[in-house]
């Protein structure tokens, strides 16, 4: 039996062979997430993975935002294009979804 690696084309990159498209190479990947307060009432949260890889940065994450998020009523939590992941990376937004 052998084991073999997975390896992900990104936006038309593969990270872990550091090939990058010509016009892409010296580009920085858009983080897999972001905050912003839309309005007085309402906050969006983006999150685009729930990569394994990204436990430490997206706990990091949600400490930063968590008195923006208790600062207003509504929040939108936008998953378009989440290919999923571990389920642990969402597990400190579940007291928002529930109230």
């Amino acid at each position: 039996m052998t084991h073999r690696s997975i390896v992900k084309v990104k936006e038309g990159r593969i990270p872990q062979f550091n090939f990058y498209k010509p016009d892409q190479k010296n580009e920085q990947p858009e983080k897999p997430y972001e905050f912003k307060a839309l309005d007085k009432e309402t906050n969006y949260i983006r999150l685009s993975s729930f990569d394994r890889g990204l436990i430490d940065e997206l706990n990091a994450f949600y400490e930063s935002i968590a008195s923006d998020l208790n600062s207003k009523p509504f929040l939108i939590i936008d998953l378009r294009n989440n290919g999923g992941g571990d389920e642990r990376r969402y597990f400190k937004l579940l007291p928002y979804l529930y109230t």
